[in-house]
Formats: C-alpha cells, structure tokens, sequence
C-alpha cells in the first residue's frame, strides 16, 4: 500500500453532496492551526469527464459532455464500455461518476417546508428548523437554478389533469424544477444526464473547488476509514484507504474526514471500517454504534396509466412543466400522497409503450397501435406515498431487509389514492379508452429516494452524527448526504441532500476550519 499525501479535510463521494462540500470547503476554510487556505482531496469511485471541461454553460453545454451523452440514464449502460459503468452495484440509483445523482435525477426539486423539519426532529430529535436552513436553501434554489415551467409549456394532458385537479377542489400547483436555458428536449425528466448543461446539478461547486486547489481523486474506490483507537481517548478517523482502477491500493491522511457517500454507500464504508451495530459486525468491530445502517427509510409510488383516443403529448419537442397537489391538505401529516402526472408531460418511449399493458400482444394489431402514435396517447398519473409506517436496514453487502411494515395501512391508502385517481381521469375533458387498474401491494413496495442509515440525531441512542453532522463516537469524522437526513419526508429526492449538504458545509467549517477550531490533529 501507497503512503499518499495529507490533507487537512478529505471527502469521500463526489456525488450530490460531497461536490458541494468539498467545493466550499475548499473555498471558504483555513486551517486553524496555521491560517492557511485548506489542502481538501475529494475522493470519488467514479471517472470525472463531468468536469473536465473549463466550466459550465447553460443551454449550451461543453464538448465533452455533449460527447459523452446521448440520452443516458441510470438504467442504461455506459456510453463506452458494456455493462453498467455508472451505477454502484448495490444501489442503481447513484452515479458512480463526478456529480453523482445530481447528474441524472429528473430536474424536479422540492424544497423542504415546515412539515418535513417536523419529521426530521421527530425521527431523531436533531435540532434542524426551516429557519437555521434559510440560507442552504437559497444557495441551491439559486445555484441549481429553481424555478417552475410556464404554462406554454404544458401539453395537453397536463392542462386535462390540471383542470379535472381544480374541478375537483384540490388546489393544483406547478412543479418546482432546476433547469436554465432549457431547450425542451422533453425526455430530460426521466433521469437523463443533461447534454446542455441546462439541468441544475452539484457541478458548479466541484468547479469552485478547484479553481480553489481542491483535488479530485477519480476513479478511487474507498476501501475504509482510517480509525485509530488511542490510550484514554475517544476513536479517531485519521484519513481513507482507497483502491485505484487499475486495482492498487492507496492511503490517504487528513486532520478530518467526511463521508458522503449516498444512504447505501455510507452505511457500507462504515462497516468496512468497523463502525457499526456489533450484532452485524461481530469480531470486525472497532467502534459500535447500532444505529448505522438502520433506519433506512423513503418514499414508494404507485402508476395508474391510461390509454386515450387521441394524442396528449406533443409530436414535436416541448412539453415539459407538469403539476401535482397532495390527497391531504396541509399541514401534511404522515402517510400523505403526492399527486402528479409528469407522464401526460411528455412521451412515453416507443419501447415502453410497445410493451404497455394497453398494447395488443403481436401481429398486424400491434403494428397498428404503434403507428397510430400510442406513445402519444398513454399517462400516467403517480400515486408518490410519503412518510410511509415502515422500517429498513441495510445487510453488510448491500441489501436492504424490511424491519417492519403497516401493510394494512399502507394498502388502504394505495386503494383511497387510485379511487381518487379513477375518478381524476374520469373528470378530464378527454375520457380515457382504458385504465389499467392493476394496484400495487404493501408486499410488493420498496422504498425509493433512501435516507437514514447514518442519521443526523439528538445522541448515539438515536442517530450516527449529531446536528452538526459531526460522528457522535469517532472524533474528526463528519457524515453527510442523504444517510444524514433523518427520513425521507415530503422534500425528496436531490433536493434535500443538496441542502443538507449546502447546510452541512456552514456547520463543517463553522466547527472545524475557522479561527478558534480546535487544532487537534492538524499536521
């Protein structure tokens, strides 16, 4: 093994949060033993051609960006090689590449409110407030750019379930997205990487880190978290031990070092380092703390699609604001259902329409269907289930195992929100020739949008990291990304893990890379 550079601050990830903070730490830090500008290493699994190019340019994107994309998404394989190149074989939905999530998430960006700071102390006890997070939410509304489509650019269905919405007295509101000079290609949304640069994504602070001296380490799986054990002290993370590409192992010093590594990622690294319940752990154990990799949590959504008898969706590009409410009113509580129909927004792909449960199985019929145009004709409303009576933890190699779970509660809101439905597009101006009225089960539900395995809490009793996302039980080890959210409430997907990581970076260098932080550590 490699004895490799120190740093005063290594982050682990360089995915939704980690570009985020390592960006500002670089930035905004000093070493306060010395007052210097910081030294940070960002460490990242994956390659880094998502920032290779000088910059950013929205609208217009840059070549090798424009190169490396054509209409990928995490389901998909990598541009260059066979197989799947950008995903983390334990969990699908994370990039393994620069930018991480943030690079193929849909664009939709809802901001917490109120409700969801609610959740987060009561899960945890952390002491979050929509007001101690006002200035992390305005960086990202303003950097990821977040506003809403116009109405020019509803489709047809869009305006159809708007209006059945406000016909049926729920107070319809336009989704909140993150894109700049958009130009409308319409598939943006199904968790495509971005050719333009238009979509709001965490890149902009991986440029601001390194016109600030941070070093991206790329291509480097981390192995563990260095943690030492001194005579009459608490445990100590005193830097990362990394794999490169080409297999050969590397080691890593640094004065603190923070984890941000998705809600899967984290959790896993953590037991690699021997962090984590002894139960799991067993002769592998060096620090215990039975809360890491439980209380995973998130949301679940159930697709009530139908198929109507002319086009709704635009033959040519644009299209692509959409709305949504909620079945309860606000103040929103728990096992609440978020409304929207992002799928009457655009066109549902040849390839998935041909396989649709409204196509005819083969023959002269399904060619008919599909010349008609029947990619055109299918919505899809979403049932989005939220604050769901359900518990997860996630296995040593990366599977996530159900603790508990209220199916009868659960089935009876799935069976209230696609009654709803039913009549949602029984109220359109156009009527649907079908409906497939297939309902998803309890049984079959797993949850999306993951949180919670390193949570962010009042005490060790409870959570990993405290408020400040500081380890209760290793000193200069900080956790952040979307394992240090509590739970998954009504603000999902990129857009709390960005804030939390915007909010993260003030805590961070507040507690540990100002003038009076303490100096342990530090070469």
């Amino acid at each position: 093994m490699a004895e490799n550079d120190y740093f005063d601050a290594v982050v682990v990830g360089g995915g939704t949060a980690g570009c985020i903070v390592a960006g500002r730490l670089a930035e905004r830090g000093i070493n306060p033993k010395t007052g210097d500008r910081l030294r940070v290493a960002m460490i990242e699994g994956g390659d880094d051609w998502t920032i290779r190019d000088p910059g950013i340019r929205p609208g217009y994107g840059y070549p090798i960006r424009r190169r490396m994309l054509t209409n990928i998404n995490y389901e998909e394989i990598g541009p260059e090689t066979p197989g799947p190149d950008y995903r983390w074989p334990w969990s699908g939905e994370n990039f393994k590449l620069v930018g991480g999530c943030s690079v193929h998430y849909g664009g939709n960006t809802y901001i917490p409110v109120d409700e969801d700071f609610y959740y987060y102390r009561e899960a945890s006890g952390v002491d979050w407030t929509l007001g101690k997070f006002e200035l992390a939410i305005e960086e990202i509304r303003e950097m990821y750019h977040i506003t809403s489509d116009p109405e020019g650019t509803w489709t047809k269905g869009i305006r159809m379930f708007t209006d059945a919405g406000r016909a049926l007295g729920f107070d319809m509101r336009p989704c909140p997205v993150a894109r700049r000079n958009c130009l409308d290609t319409r598939y943006c949304g199904d968790a495509h990487m971005c050719r333009q640069d238009s979509k709001g994504t965490s890149l902009p602070w991986a440029y601001i880190g390194l016109n600030h001296g941070l070093q991206v380490i790329a291509n480097a799986e981390a192995e563990k978290i260095l943690i030492e054990k001194p005579a009459g002290g608490p445990p100590v993370a005193t830097g990362v031990v990394y794999k490169d590409k080409a297999g050969a192992m590397h080691q890593v010093r640094a004065a603190r070092v923070i984890v941000a590594c998705g809600t899967t990622g984290t959790a896993l690294l953590l037991y690699k380092s021997g962090y984590g319940p002894r139960e799991l752990l067993g002769n592998d154990l060096i620090v215990e703390n039975k809360n890491v990799g439980q209380h995973l949590d998130g949301d679940s959504s159930n697709g009530i699609s139908a198929y109507f008898p002319e086009d709704i969706t635009p033959a040519t590009q644009g299209g692509t604001g959409y709305t949504w409410t909620t079945m309860k009113p606000r103040p929103w509580g728990e096992l609440n259902v978020q409304i929207w129909a992002k799928e009457l927004a655009r066109n549902h792909y040849p390839h998935t329409a041909a396989l649709s449960s409204f196509a005819p199985e083969f023959g002269w019929k399904h060619k008919e269907y599909m010349r008609s145009g029947a990619h055109r004709r299918i919505g899809v409303i979403v049932n989005r289930l939220q604050l769901l009576p359900w518990s997860w933890q996630l296995t040593r190699d990366g599977r996530i195992e159900k603790v508990s779970v209220d199916e009868k509660k659960i089935d009876a809101t799935l069976k209230e929100a696609a009654e709803l439905t039913y009549a949602w597009y029984e109220k359109m101006a156009v009527k649907p020739l079908q409906i497939d009225r297939n309902l998803r089960r309890a049984t079959t539900m797993r949850p999306g949008h993951d949180t919670g395995t390193a949570r962010a809490g009042a005490n060790r009793d409870v959570s990993v990291c405290s408020s400040d996302f500081d380890c209760h039980d290793i000193d200069h080890l900080m956790i952040t990304s979307g394992a240090s959210m509590p739970r998954t409430a009504f603000c999902h997907a990129a857009a709390p893990i960005a804030i939390g990581g915007a909010y993260a970076w003030r805590r961070i260098v507040a507690n540990h890379f100002t003038k009076g932080s303490s100096t342990k550590g530090y070469a």
